[in-house]
């Protein structure tokens, strides 16, 4: 494993290095082809996420609300901000192969990326454990501990902004046949079996 850091990613996929394989079926996900259209309709979807999940914990949890303050408030960001690290530097666990971690300061933005190919299982463990353990835990956390409403809100924002990532993990489950390899070109995951070759 080797890494590597672009500086100044330009947020173009076809700059990202990789082999399309032949034969590769892609994932029925969101195709990054425009990335500024692609951002704006997904941060539409977190947020809608982001209020479904909060109105329940609001309507189980009124009783225990507690008045923000600035102490909780700054707490959640800094929370937030971690979880989110986290979850980038897990994906690093998964891959196997050279990465390449795309910055661009000016847009605060982050891209962890690996040409690796890897087994179905490894894909849908790669996309699930971060939401599960970042996002769907601290949220039951927050209903079994009502006054801990950080724990909840952690879990709501992990949630709702890994939207793409459960979509991958119920595409995978549902299209890709067992013993086939997945990997990522510009963005876009495509599975394969080595039978094409």
């Amino acid at each position: 494993m080797q890494f590597h850091h672009i500086r100044c990613y330009n947020q173009d996929p076809q700059s990202l290095p990789g082999k399309h394989q032949n034969g590769a079926v892609p994932l029925d996900e969101i195709h990054s082809s425009d990335f500024k259209s692609l951002s704006k309709r997904l941060f539409k979807v977190e947020i809608m996420v982001f209020v479904l999940l909060y109105i329940p914990y609001y309507i189980y949890t009124w009783d225990d609300m507690i008045d923000s303050n600035i102490y909780q408030i700054v707490l959640f960001v800094l929370l937030t901000m971690l979880s989110m690290i986290i979850k980038y530097l897990s994906c690093i666990l998964f891959y196997h192969d050279d990465i390449y971690i795309c910055t661009n300061l000016k847009k605060l933005s982050l891209l962890i990326y690996s040409t690796d190919t890897m087994s179905k299982t490894r894909f849908i463990l790669m996309n699930s454990l971060p939401v599960m353990l970042l996002g769907l835990i601290p949220y039951i956390l927050g209903y079994v501990y009502p006054t801990h409403m950080l724990l909840a809100f952690v879990g709501i924002f992990n949630i709702s902004t890994s939207i793409v990532d459960i979509c991958r993990v119920y595409q995978a489950i549902t299209k890709v046949p067992k013993g086939a390899k997945v990997y990522c070109y510009q963005l876009n995951y495509y599975w394969y079996k080595n039978s094409f070759y």
